[in-house]
């Protein structure tokens, strides 16, 4: 938003304060006011390709961010953080094992803020979760945070 919701101890310029010089406006993701959130839950057969069609979705349509926990646990690998293990037997795409060691990754809190957030944000997802799109009570679940 245009200021911060409380004082904070340090200064914190928001982003609409930034000045042309400092920011790059890419005009593709730019959403008229009028633009809805949209909200993809592609129903696909698990081990089936499906990330494989996500990865070429998303890059032709870059407007569109993923919501999964697999995408979570990249996050938290591409800001410095190790897992504990490797991939274990019980792992599978849809649902990967965190064990960074950090609660709030590893119970997937931080998933979970993330897509509560998210229904917050005039921005459109598309919601990876292999297992829970293919079931009708799941899916209601989860378009209930949007």
């Amino acid at each position: 938003g245009p200021a911060a919701f409380a004082t904070m101890p340090f200064v914190c310029r928001m982003l609409q304060d930034a000045s042309a010089v400092d920011i790059e406006v890419n005009p593709r993701s730019r959403r008229d006011a009028a633009d809805k959130q949209e909200v993809l839950m592609p129903t696909c057969l698990p081990n089936e390709g499906s990330f494989d069609w996500l990865k070429g979705f998303l890059k032709e349509n870059p407007e569109y961010s993923e919501l999964s926990r697999r995408a979570v646990i990249d996050w938290a690998k591409k800001s410095g953080l190790s897992q504990r293990r490797g991939r274990r037997s019980e792992d599978y795409n849809d649902r990967p094992t965190a064990d960074f060691g950090v609660s709030d990754l590893d119970t997937h809190g931080v998933h979970y803020a993330i897509r509560d957030l998210a229904a917050a944000l005039p921005r459109s997802f598309v919601v990876m979760e292999v297992r829970d799109n293919l079931l009708a009570e799941k899916r209601r679940k989860i378009l209930s945070h949007f």
